[in-house]
């Protein structure tokens, strides 16, 4: 909300919700903002819904906007596959609230141990976590390692964060040997600065 007060009228402000799933149970009012008439909400279904190739999401528009937008956009723009799928998705909201439930606690255990290795683990309300290492050699030293043992980490040196490996949640078996491969990591080179 301050960030939509601090903004010009004549800017649109667009939330890209893409990870708003795992978020809601925060009741933040960001659908609230559309009827002002200079927010709009976007959201997908790659994340939570698990449509990640089939390139689905929606949003919630002010109805100008909408007008606007309806002139620029293919008709064909979605394949019908994917119109399918997110059909069904959208008629399931228990599987996807159960998904992200899952989710949520894999993702909640593994970042409490890997803090219990002394690593920072930043909040996530996403289907991934943030791990900071003591350096950019370490964190690059840490995802060597895991790769020599076919575990993929992203290395966040792009985004601006050389010290940081990315972990999606996956399987709790695959999330099990990350983390035992970091734990054994730190105990053999976790000093590394």
């Amino acid at each position: 909300m301050r960030l939509r007060d601090g903004l010009p009228g004549d800017v649109l402000l667009v939330i890209d919700e893409a990870y708003g799933e795992f978020a809601d149970h925060l009741s933040e009012a960001m659908f609230d903002l559309v009827a002002r008439g200079d927010t709009v909400v976007l959201r997908t279904l790659s994340k939570a819904y698990g449509l990640a190739g089939l390139r689905v999401g929606w949003g919630f528009f002010p109805a100008e906007i909408v007008g606007q937008l309806r002139k620029l956009l293919n008709p064909n723009n979605v394949a019908l596959a994917g119109q399918l799928a997110a059909t069904a998705a959208m008629h399931d909201q228990a599987y996807m609230r159960e998904t992200c439930a899952m989710t949520i606690a894999l993702r909640d255990a593994f970042a409490d141990r890997v803090r219990r290795m002394g690593l920072d683990v930043l909040e996530s309300f996403t289907n991934f976590v943030l791990i900071r290492f003591p350096s950019a050699k370490a964190a690059a030293d840490a995802d060597a390692a895991l790769r020599s043992e076919g575990v993929f980490l992203r290395p966040q040196t792009g985004a601006g964060l050389p010290d940081c490996l990315r972990a999606t949640i996956a399987q709790s078996e695959d999330m099990g040997l990350a983390a035992n491969l970091l734990e054994d990591w730190c105990t053999t080179k976790g000093n590394i600065r």
